[in-house]
């Protein structure tokens, strides 16, 4: 008898789980999505928005460095950038120019966003950049503090930015 009133309870328990999962799912896609914004640009135009994004970094080392197109080199990453605090970075900034495409893609995400996919380590897959695994976490980054992360030039044009505020 006790038990056939504890069904409807634990239905309802859920039933209201799985709404605020689905909302909560919901209001994450919502947040990137309003973070990524696609332009149409000249070609000069995103070349000299890059220009002008390195301009802000001069002096400024990559946390970072990618091997050049078609060389067999590897991925260095200067830990020695590391102050070893964590908390300090608070906004993502990525930019990409696809010169082919003339599309430039500016994306500012919340860092928070970046520890929520746990630390594992990043892969980038992307254009050239397909399947290139780092051995750097988000927690890496954190520990990087704000300043240059990557800052990549493909064969065809092809720009990539990222820096951490």
């Amino acid at each position: 008898m006790t038990a056939r009133k504890w069904i409807p309870i634990v239905v309802g328990i859920v039933i209201f789980v799985m709404l605020v999962g689905a909302g909560l799912v919901g209001a994450l896609i919502y947040v990137v999505t309003r973070q990524v914004d696609v332009k149409s640009m000249s070609a000069s135009g995103g070349q000299e928005e890059f220009d002008r994004l390195l301009a802000s970094k001069a002096g400024q080392k990559p946390f970072i460095e990618l091997p050049s197109p078609g060389s067999r080199g590897e991925v260095v990453v200067h830990r020695e950038l590391a102050t070893g605090d964590t908390g300090s970075v608070a906004t993502l900034h990525v930019r990409v120019w696809s010169p082919r495409d003339k599309t430039f893609v500016k994306i500012d995400l919340p860092f928070w966003m970046m520890r929520l996919a746990g630390n594992k380590p990043i892969t980038l897959n992307a254009g050239s950049l397909r399947g290139v695994t780092l051995t750097v976490t988000p927690e890496d980054i954190d520990r990087r503090g704000p300043g240059l992360v990557l800052n990549w030039s493909g064969r065809k044009g092809e720009r990539l930015l990222v820096w951490t505020e």
